[in-house]
């Protein structure tokens, strides 16, 4: 065990990283805060668990009067790859701000699986309460803090009651979590998650956070950014949904004209938006009150019965949430006919007594009329759109509209992998072009199913696909 003692040093602008690869955190180079000098105490590679570098941590503690809270720190990298050394500026920043925080090491994939990693997660926070005295912080005050893939393991952590009883850390002890830009439902198919979760249904459901959060869960902070990681957004509003059902508090913030790393590392600058709120959080983590959705109105657009029957039914189910779906027969299944039922709704909306529609859905024939409508967020109102196993045309033709505007409206690609695989293939390529060139653009793929099936079979307790429509149109 090594104890040094250390002043923050200040954080060299050229180390701040750009961009990065879908659900993976870059290595960078360490870095710290630039704030006043102040004085903590560095204990490094402090032993764990039995797993050598890979079970250990680097423990930053403040010089203070009283103990201070200790705050866990799991770092990103797809749960494949990174070291806490590269996080050693966000030590330096929490314990220069009176917090104690332990920046974590543990395995990695593929030399061990997500439940590996979690228990890691779990052995290294009892290691830090077991050592509060030792140290000079306050056990009974612990935080739980993660990006990306790390958000995903602190989350599972802090919302899955066993994992906290097998290691003897009392649930009241754990005060909150901080969730930065993370995946809190591994169920949907994706090829870093199909790498690294397999394909296992029980195992990808207990490994999803979402899934565990109850009414005893700790307050939560749960951020995303403008420019993240396409559906990670959507990710966090799920999350927050979730919590906000079973009153829990939760803090939410979206940062404008950020990405997936920039306001991470801005957590270690003195003034910057993202560390003034982490901060606000670990010193109040109150447990809020459940705020009230605005009304929300979606025109389901149906081009035969089939797809009315299904539209109806997403009605109902969305109904008791809150969200009111208006079914409507197409003229023809065109770009333009839906345009102008949905210009013709929004004249007739208060004669009707319903809130202003906001988005467009349809699943098949009625999705591609959908995608093709002439419709536009400054011009139309429209806020975003529900594309369910749409059949786009390959070179995006006539989908102009998807692009268009200052701030073009969300869009939704959803399909099940029982679709079809060209289908499948035509909605990945586009939606990731569509997400390079600024449009909110959240692509979802259902295992076991299509989205028609996934759609009739839509229940009100549904866990999975419902979370996600809800926080798509409460946006």
């Amino acid at each position: 065990m090594q104890s040094v003692w250390r002043s923050l040093r200040r954080m060299n602008a050229s180390t701040r990283p750009g961009w990065l690869l879908p659900l993976s955190f870059l290595l960078v180079t360490p870095c710290a805060a630039q704030r006043p000098e102040a004085t903590v105490v560095v204990h490094e590679d402090l032993q764990y668990g039995a797993h050598g570098r890979q079970g250990c941590l680097d423990l930053f503690v403040p010089a203070a009067d009283a103990p201070p809270p200790v705050v866990m720190f799991v770092h990103g990298g797809s749960w494949t790859f990174g070291d806490k050394r590269q996080f050693a500026a966000i030590g330096d920043a929490l314990a220069g701000e009176g917090f104690a925080c332990a920046v974590v090491n543990t395995r990695q994939f593929p030399f061990a699986r997500p439940r590996q990693m979690v228990r890691d997660c779990a052995d290294a926070l009892a290691f830090v309460r077991d050592h509060a005295d030792e140290y000079g912080y306050d056990g009974d005050r612990l935080f739980v803090m993660g990006h990306s893939s790390g958000a995903h393991l602190a989350s599972w952590l802090a919302f899955d009651q066993q994992l906290l009883a097998d290691v003897s850390v009392p649930r009241s002890a754990l005060k909150g979590a901080v969730l930065l830009s993370g995946v809190f439902d591994v169920r949907p198919r994706h090829p870093a998650l199909d790498r690294v979760f397999g394909r296992d249904a029980e195992r990808r459901r207990d490994a999803s956070p979402l899934v565990h959060v109850d009414a005893d869960d700790p307050p939560v902070f749960v951020a995303s950014a403008e420019r993240d990681i396409a559906s990670l957004p959507l990710s966090a509003r799920v999350l927050a949904d979730r919590l906000r059902d079973v009153a829990v508090g939760v803090t939410e913030r979206h940062y404008a004209d950020r990405d997936h790393v920039d306001y991470f590392f801005e957590l270690t600058k003195p003034g910057a938006t993202s560390r003034r709120d982490v901060l606000a959080f670990l010193r109040a983590p109150q447990r809020a009150a459940s705020a009230n959705a605005p009304p929300r109105t979606v025109v389901w657009i149906a081009t035969d019965d089939r797809e009315r029957g299904v539209g109806e039914h997403v009605a109902q189910v969305l109904g008791v949430h809150g969200v009111e779906v208006l079914v409507l027969a197409a003229v023809e299944a065109s770009g333009r006919a839906v345009a102008e039922r949905f210009r013709e709704l929004v004249r007739e909306r208060r004669r009707l007594r319903l809130a202003a529609p906001t988005f467009v859905a349809g699943v098949a024939a009625g999705a591609r009329a959908v995608a093709h409508a002439p419709l536009t967020r400054e011009v139309d109102g429209l806020r975003g759109r529900m594309l369910f196993a749409a059949e786009l045309p390959k070179n995006g033709a006539g989908l102009r509209w998807l692009r268009s505007g200052r701030r073009p409206s969300d869009l939704l690609l959803l399909h099940g992998d029982d679709d079809r695989l060209a289908a499948r293939a035509v909605a990945g390529r586009l939606g990731a072009a569509f997400w390079r060139a600024g449009v909110v653009t959240d692509t979802i793929e259902l295992a076991g199913t299509t989205a028609e099936r996934a759609l009739a079979a839509l229940r009100a307790d549904d866990d999975l696909l419902l979370p996600m429509l809800r926080a798509f149109v409460g946006r």
